[in-house]
């Protein structure tokens, strides 16, 4: 996707990295969606079944496990798309991380997250041999949240992994694409 004076075409490059993810996932393949909807409201069924699970991994956000998190981020990692850098809340006193917890503890009991947390920014970065590496940049409250939840939700992953899961252990996208 480059100009014909050979610089860039961010809208091109765009759309092309939008149709290379979107084979990747077999979004247009609707027998696939629909096979990944009902999985989705299978395993939301039987999550929802357990809810003394569901509380024990909500209450595993605490004061301590936020700030914790916070501080395993490297110093120079970037910014969430909310503005918020993650080593800042490692500072914050534990009065201010106390609605914090709560307010991520709902999002565990609930199974809901708020829209703002679904948000995230596709960046296309530039490899050295040609060609882009897509990356997300997720909200730093999210990143959060999955950081201080890390252990129960590869135990939940492992468990619970779909057959056309390309994020599963031993998987790879490209090679199931390929299949």
């Amino acid at each position: 996707p480059l100009a014909s004076d050979g610089s860039l075409k961010p809208m091109a490059l765009a759309s092309e990295a939008t149709a290379a993810w979107s084979r990747t996932w077999r979004c247009h393949d609707e027998r696939a969606v629909q096979e990944s909807r009902a999985a989705i409201l299978s395993l939301r069924t039987k999550v929802l079944a357990d809810p003394e699970a569901t509380r024990e991994t909500a209450l595993r956000i605490t004061v301590d496990s936020l700030r914790l998190a916070a501080k395993s981020f490297p110093a120079r990692t970037a910014i969430g798309c909310d503005g918020v850098h993650l080593r800042s809340l490692a500072d914050l006193p534990d009065v201010a991380l106390v609605p914090l917890v709560a307010l991520l503890r709902s999002f565990v009991e609930d199974m809901v997250l708020p829209i703002q947390l679904l948000q995230a920014w596709l960046v296309l970065l530039p490899k050295k041999l040609g060609g882009h590496r897509t990356i997300a940049i997720l909200p730093s409250f999210f990143r959060l949240l999955l950081r201080v939840l890390g252990g129960p939700l590869r135990e939940w992953d492992a468990e619970y992994a779909l057959d056309g899961d390309t994020a599963a252990p031993g998987k790879h996208a490209e090679l199931e694409v390929a299949r």
